[in-house]
């Protein structure tokens, strides 16, 4: 990972680490958004114009550069191992 890319990480996760509930999904949406977010564009339009459980964020509230951080954060988180690597998964 690039300097500025490690930088980004660490940004998102500290706006990740001031969630009181450490959200990882959005709103209703069941999916989890990471690992594989959904397109960066498709979450900045839902941070900014849902009408869900969470209230939307303005850019005053949430600058698209802190987005920014948080997507590259949730790009950083890497995938689980299979369940069938699991054993006690696997009787």
């Amino acid at each position: 990972m690039q300097p500025q890319q490690q930088m980004l990480v660490r940004r998102g996760d500290e706006h990740r680490a001031n969630d009181p509930e450490d959200r990882r999904s959005v709103g209703d949406h069941s999916g989890e958004l990471a690992p594989d977010p959904i397109p960066f564009e498709t979450l900045q339009t839902f941070v900014r114009t849902t009408n869900r459980n969470m209230p939307p964020y303005r850019e005053e509230i949430l600058p698209d550069g802190d987005l920014a951080d948080i997507y590259a954060y949730l790009q950083s988180i890497p995938k689980g191992p299979d369940a069938k690597s699991i054993p006690l998964l696997n009787p």
